[in-house]
Parts: structure tokens; sequence; C-alpha cells
């Protein structure tokens, strides 16, 4: 009796005792499997003591109870009353099981079902009244894995261990499904195993998170393999742990060779302090380690430039290591310092070209107007910016069907290349005038621009005379000059078109191959100039073709362009890098995870990617141009669209979460406010409270691309600046001459021409200096071509020093120059002519004296003709040579001694 005392007073107190600590753990959320394993013995002695309490009561000696003598009836009120308290706490632990957080349920040794908490209805779609007594092999392992679980059942009944198993489910809701399941003995007061109680955990979620990061590991580690991005793994002492296989094909290092060693060997001295500041800010603020550029030594002994990300992480040793995802940008950064100068150089050629650049959106409006439209136009480019170009310069009788209607030939041909035509429009006075137009497409995402190339006809008609009166003159030219019958015969070519001759395999007299003499031939038919190129030696040569009417003949003026054409080649690879970082930048916008729109400052999408669509059920039929406020109404009042709001307004970066009603869903959103609008990345984080180490990784991917995404704008910057630099040789190519580095022919024809213009409107007077060096020809001759070179260049050094700052200096052709005076009368233009000719006259030639000789023209008001004043200056240019050189003629001097 005394045993079955003990026995009830030890199980009372051991059930008080676990009670406790079941409340502790259920608040906890979570069960160790000793917690429950000890939970299911005390329910069983629970049951056990409710069957055997009367007998048990009989047996307890009432004295070894209480402790001290008491009547019998308060020994029987004291027993009732204890006898409550066990059944109240028997009551209690089967509420307890039955709300366990997790599914359990009690078996016999054969399998059968005796309890069943709610969690395991969840679990398998059971409820208990279905599964009481019925064996769990049939109802809830599949086939293959009940063999498995009777075993396991065997060895827990025989008192040996079982460890815990993963198994997929056989649920009722045909769901695939997996738990991690334990099973434990549970025994009698004698220590026999007359039960045994399963604890199953709904491991699906983290199944399927497994699945996803063994193939993001996959990924990740092919990435590393085959990727061209170097990764090093360094301790904070400078020491590589890891190279990853690319530094073999970037560096053509082995990652054996690095590996072991010190970071230091292999940086450039200047180097070494970058490495160490990235190495003390990574001991003091692990989370914001800025991206540095190190100096990594080559196999071959240089140096390569590589661009590093450095984030802090721990290694399977617990220590911190820094980790560097490094590419080498050594040729981008050539590039970059060559697209720089490529980008000034094109603001620069379009804001002083002397056509007018307009650039118009798909609507027709301007978005770009340079300084020559202004000239041109007259408009200022605050009066045209926001206005369609068409109802700028067309009166409104005349828009429809015009050319400038941009919006209707996108909707007409919204493929076409270039359209050209000369049409006549406005000026802002109401002048009209006869232009050139040419209008060419561009394309940006979904975005698209016209860029229009206008030219006033005035100019380049009288550029075409002046090329044609030039073609009657023939002389020596250091540059290509030749002379063609109609029937493609050559009459004359000087010695610098001996490359183009022996290409052609001709001399004079010979005809022409087919080729070339049917483009001859085409000019007489068509009375008009032709310009082509042609390759001869491994040289480029630009050749015009200028038919001299009723003269039987056609004169070609060659130039060399091989640098131009470099420069052409380089400007479409830039174009082509362009267009390449834009098709990498919109591909990494559709491949990444995150939702991403971006809109302009008046709340226009400039671009959406389709994870953007899906999470906030933006229709396809919203295009970029849109109001996002006006086509996707609902988000209007959203606080979304609240909290974008605040951060356009401020200007800073922010980030937050919102719930979206639309579709039941909660966004991390972060929002990057900019000069030209907002950029926005957001995803859905509803489940994040379930996977909070994957979605870790996630964030840590959407701030790479970000990264990524940041890399790329910067290269589409430097890819802008290198178009600029090439569109700046080109310019100079254009306009300068190739030996003097003084105006060209063809630059100094549309000065002339401005000039002319500016003179007639405003009754200023303008002089021309015609100069020719005397006996050039002979000097060639006596001390050869490089010497004559010097001269020309000494000559218009000379020239560049001794005219005014405000005239214009240019080489005419071979040994002639001309010098344009804006402002300058009779008496101006013979002291300027007088100060440059006796300047070239005083001068210490090396081998012999040299002189020129000038002639000089002046005009005024509404009578100033560019192409009379070429002539006049021309022929008092020839009285100068005829009065026996080095000495200077006036065009009215010798009209009046004419008269």
């Amino acid at each position: 009796m005394a045993h079955r005392v003990d026995w009830v007073r030890g199980s009372v107190l051991l059930i008080l005792l676990i009670l406790g600590a079941a409340s502790a753990a259920l608040t906890q959320h979570w069960l160790p499997p000793a917690a429950l394993a000890v939970l299911a013995c005390a329910f069983m002695m629970l049951r056990h003591l409710r069957s055997k309490a009367p007998r048990s009561l009989e047996l307890i000696d009432c004295d070894e109870i209480i402790g001290h003598p008491q009547t019998t009836s308060e020994r029987v009120a004291e027993l009732e009353r204890r006898s409550e308290i066990y059944w109240q706490a028997a009551r209690r632990f089967e509420e307890l099981f039955s709300g366990l957080p997790i599914a359990c349920f009690t078996t016999d040794a054969k399998g059968t079902i005796y309890e069943w908490n709610r969690e395991s209805e969840k679990l398998w779609g059971y409820p208990a009244s279905e599964v009481f007594e019925q064996s769990m092999f049939d109802l809830l392992w599949p086939e293959g894995v009940s063999k498995s679980v009777r075993a396991r059942l065997a060895r827990v009944f025989a008192g040996r261990k079982s460890d815990p198993f993963e198994v997929e489910l056989k649920s009722s809701r045909q769901n695939r499904s997996w738990v991690l399941s334990s099973i434990f003995p549970l025994r009698d007061p004698n220590g026999n195993v007359v039960a045994a109680l399963c604890a199953n955990v709904d491991i699906t979620d983290r199944k399927k998170w497994e699945e996803r990061l063994r193939n993001s590991e996959s990924k990740f580690r092919c990435l590393i393999e085959h990727g061209r991005d170097v990764i090093l793994t360094l301790e904070l002492d400078g020491k590589i742990t890891y190279a990853s296989p690319s530094v073999k094909s970037v560096l053509d290092w082995e990652p054996s060779d690095l590996e072991g060693k010190n970071v230091h060997e292999y940086l450039r001295k200047s180097a070494d302090a970058d490495i160490e500041t990235l190495f003390q800010n990574a001991r003091i603020d692990a989370t914001n380690l800025p991206p540095t550029r190190l100096a990594f030594l080559h196999q071959d002994g240089l140096y390569r430039y590589l661009e590093c990300m450095p984030s802090l992480h721990r290694n399977e040793l617990g220590e911190m290591v820094l980790i560097l995802n490094a590419r080498d940008v050594s040729d981008r950064l050539r590039m970059e310092r060559a697209l720089r100068a490529s980008e000034e150089r094109t603001r620069n050629i379009i804001d002083s070209a002397l056509d007018a650049v307009i650039t118009l959106d798909e609507n027709g409006q301007i978005i770009g107007w340079n300084s020559a439209a202004h000239e041109i136009f007259g408009y200022t480019r605050e009066e045209t910016l926001g206005r369609k170009l068409l109802h700028l310069v067309v009166p409104a009788e005349e828009r429809s069907g015009h050319p400038l209607d941009v919006e209707a030939l996108f909707e007409s041909q919204p493929d076409f290349e270039r359209v050209r035509t000369e049409i006549e429009v406005l000026r802002k006075d109401g002048e009209r005038f006869l232009i050139e137009l040419s209008l060419s497409q561009s394309v940006y995402g979904d975005a698209r621009f016209c860029s229009a190339f206008i030219r006033d006809v005035t100019e380049r008609r009288n550029a075409r005379v002046a090329i044609e009166q030039l073609a009657r003159f023939p002389n020596e030219n250091p540059s290509p000059t030749l002379r063609f019958s109609t029937d493609g015969k050559v009459l004359y070519a000087n010695s610098a078109s001996s490359p183009l001759l022996d290409t052609w395999q001709v001399s004079l007299g010979d005809p022409l191959p087919e080729s070339f003499r049917s483009e001859i031939q085409s000019c007489f038919v068509e009375h008009k100039m032709s310009q082509m190129e042609f390759e001869a030696q491994g040289r480029v040569y630009l050749l015009d073709i200028v038919p001299v009417e009723g003269a039987g003949y056609a004169n070609v003026y060659g130039s060399e362009i091989t640098e131009r054409k470099r420069a052409e080649t380089e400007l479409r690879i830039a174009a082509s890098e362009i267009r390449q970082t834009k098709e990498n930048l919109q591909r990494t916008l559709e491949s990444i995870t995150d939702g991403f729109f971006a809109v302009d400052k008046k709340w226009r999408i400039t671009y959406i990617n389709r994870e953007a669509r899906r999470l906030l059920d933006i229709a396809e039929d919203v295009q970029a141009g849109d109001s996002i406020q006006e086509s996707v109404a609902y988000l209007r009042d959203t606080p979304l669209m609240r909290q974008l709001k605040l951060a356009f307004n401020s200007g800073e970066t922010v980030r937050f979460e919102t719930y979206f009603e639309e579709s039941d869903s909660w966004l991390d959103v972060k929002a990057y406010p900019s000069g030209e609008g907002l950029s926005v990345y957001f995803h859905d984080v509803s489940d994040r409270k379930h996977s909070e180490q994957m979605q870790a990784a996630q964030l840590q991917q959407i701030r790479e691309y970000s990264d990524q995404l940041e890399k790329q704008r910067h290269e589409l910057r430097q890819a802008n600046a290198k178009l600029e630099e090439a569109n700046s040789r080109l310019e100079a190519l254009a306009t300068r001459d190739g030996l003097t580095g003084i105006f060209n022919h063809r630059a100094f024809q549309d000065h002339l021409e401005r000039a002319a213009t500016s003179c007639a409107r405003s009754n200023r007077p303008l002089s021309l200096l015609m100069i020719d060096v005397d006996e050039f020809k002979k000097y060639n001759d006596a001390f050869g071509h490089p010497m004559g070179d010097e001269v020309l260049i000494g000559v218009a050094k000379i020239l560049t020093e001794h005219a005014r700052e405000v005239d214009i200096v240019a080489r005419y052709g071979g040994e002639e120059f001309a010098v344009l005076l804006p402002d300058a009368d009779e008496t101006a233009a013979l002291t300027v002519a007088e100060r440059i000719r006796s300047a070239i006259e005083d001068r210490e030639w090396p081998l012999r004296p040299v002189t020129i000789s000038l002639g000089a023209a002046t005009t005024c008001g509404t009578c100033a003709n560019a192409k009379d004043l070429i002539s006049e200056a021309d022929k008092a240019l020839y009285a100068s040579k005829a009065n026996g050189r080095n000495r200077t003629s006036h065009f009215r001097t010798i009209q009046e001694e004419a008269a």
C-alpha cells in the first residue's frame, strides 16, 4: 500500500511540473522532441490514474498523505479535494494536447490510432471520427513508406530509439506535402511501453525552399565557374583563401597561384591604401562597404583595373571574410575616357553645327533645339521646347499631310529610317524660305524620337556655285586633282593623283574603268555635282566630281579622309555599344524577380516590366507614355502612391512596406527619385514570416540587380561621351586643312556666305584678301614637296599671327590662301595685307626668300555678293602677279587704272 501511495504522490507531482513546462513551451509556439515525450508519458499516466482512482484512493494511507491526525470526515474531505485537483489537471492536459501547435496522435503496436489532435486534422484533412481505431499505415502513409514506418514503430515498442524522419504525406486533399515525424514511446508506471506518440511537423514550405535553394546554388555555382567576373575571398589580413576559375581568363593566373598568398603582392603600390581602407571599413561597418577599383597584377607583368563590389560574410568557421566580386574594366576605362570626350564633342558639334538639329518626340513636340536652329528660324530654345515644330514653322492651312507632321509619319510609316525633302517654312518674323529637311528615327525602349536636320538651301546653292567656279581654275594642289572628258578619258592629273591612277591602272589619255566612267557620265547627263568615296593604296579619298558646263570636261577634287573614316568606324562601334547597353538594360529589368517601373516628372510611365504588371494588376494596354495615375486609376489614392509622392517631393530615396488591396498582398517598395523622375522597385513579401532566410537572399539579389542597373546606366553615359568625342573629331576633319591646321576651302566658303549675308543686312563693309605664294612650283621642283609643305605651314602661321582676331584665315587650295576681313573697308584691308606681306618677306626662310602676291576686294551694303567678291579679289591677285609679284593690288585701283 505504501508503494501505491508513493506512486500516486510522485505521479501527481510529476504531472503538476509537466503542466508548468508545457505552458511555457506553448507560449514559444514550439515543442522539442524530449518535451513531447515527457508530455505524452504524463498524458498516459493521467489516463491510468483516471481509470484506477477509486482503487488507489482505497489503498492510500490518509495519515501518510495529510501528515497529522484529523477526524475521519476531515480526512475524507481532504482526499476528495485532492482527487478533484487530479481530475482538473487531467482535463487541462487533454486540452493542452488537443491544442498543441504540431500534429500529434497516439497509436498502439499495430499502428491503430487512438488520440488525434486538431493540428493533425489540418495536416491530413481527416477529422478525429474518421481516423479513430484506423490503421495509420493504410490511412496516412504512402505505400512505399508504410514499411519503413512500421519498422520504426516496432523499434520503439522494443525499447529502442527511433530517429526523426522526413516523409511525403498521403493527404485527403491530394496535395503534395512533406512532414518531419518523430515516434516516442509511452510507458506505464512499471516502465513498459504501452503506446506510442507520433509528432509531425509540416515541412512542405521548407522542402520547397530547399529545392529552390538547391536550384539557386546550382545556378550560382555555374555562374561562378563560367562567369567572366573574378571572385576573391580574403581574410581581413589580406590572405587570399579562394579565387574563382575566371582568374585564368581575366588575369592569366591559375586559382592555385593566388590562394594562400597575400593580396598586397598582386596590387600596384598605389592601390595598397585603397585595400587597407576597405579592410578598415569592413571592421567598422560591415553593412555599408562602397565599391572600389584596384590595379591587379596580370601574368604578363602589366596591371589590369578591377572594379570590385565588396561584401562581408562569415565562413564555415564563423570568421569574418571579405568577398570581392571583381570585373576587369581596363578596356572599359579606356573607352570611358574616349567616350566622355566623344560625348562632349558631340554636344559641341550639335550646338555649333551649321545646320539646324532639332529633336522631336513621337508627338512632334520639340525636346532639342541647337544654336543653328535659333539662327535659322529666329526662335530661342526656351521659346520652342514643348511646342510642335509643325505648328511653329508651317502655316495652319498647309499642315495637313506636311512632312513635318511627325505624329502622322509615325502612324503611317512606323519603321521609317530616313525622309529627305525640300520644303518652304516660316521664320519667326514671317519670312518664307526654302530648306532641305532630313528626318531620321531613333528608338529607346518603347519610346520613339525623331531627329530633324535642316539646312537653308540658299547657302548650299551658293556653295555649289562657288565649287563650280573653283572647278574652272585647276591648279597645283597637294590633294588629288584630275580632269576627265565626257567619254571618261583622263585629260589631266596632278602628282597627288598617282595613287588613284595606279589603282585604276591608267595614265593620261586612257579611259577610266567602267564603274567610275559611268559616274562621270551621269554627272554630265544630270548637270549636277557628285561625290563618291574611293580607296587606293590603303587610303580613302573623298572625290568631288564637278562637271563644267559648256567646257566638255569634269574636274575631280579629292581629299584624303582615311582618318575621318576611321573616326566614323569608331563612332559606329560606340553607337553599337550604346544599343547593346540599352538592350542589356532592358533584358536585366525583364529578368529580375522584382517589379520595376519608372515615371517621369509628370508621372508618365517610361518603363514597366512584366513582374510589375503582375503584382499591380496593370493591363497590357497601359504602355510607356501613359499617365500612371490616369491609366491605372485604382492606384491613385492608395498608400503606395502617397508614399511615392512623398519620395518624389523630398528627392530622397525611401523604402517602405505597404498593403496593396487589389492583389491582397504586402509589397516591399524602394523608390529612387532623380532629376528625370522616379524609379520604383518592389516585390511581394506576404510570405516573409514563413521564409525569412530565403527572403534575405532575394533582397540581396535585388540589391545586386540595382547595382548592375546603375552600372549599365553609367556605361550608357560613358558611351554617349565617346560618341561626342568621335563627332568632334569628325567636325575638325571636315572644317580644318590637314596640313596647315587653318580653315579649309569648304569651311571658308561657309564663313564667306554668312559674312556676305550679314554685310548685306547690316550695311557694313566686307573685304577679302586672296594670297598666292610666289614661284611656289619652282620651289617645290627645286627643294621637294616636304620643304614646300614647310613653306605652306609657315605662311599659314604668319597669316594667323598678323591677321585680326575677327578675321577668317583659310587655305583656298594648293599654295593659295584667303583672309576674310569683316567690318574692314579698303584702307583697313590694305593695311592688313601690307602687314602680312612684309612679315613674310622679312622672315628668314631656310632655303631661299619667300614672297607672296595679294589681291584685295571690298564690298559693302546690299551689293555684297560672295561670288563677285571672290572674282574681284582673284583679278586683283592676277594683277599683282602680272606687275612683278611681292605686292598688293586692290580691285578698285585696277578698275580706275583700266578706265
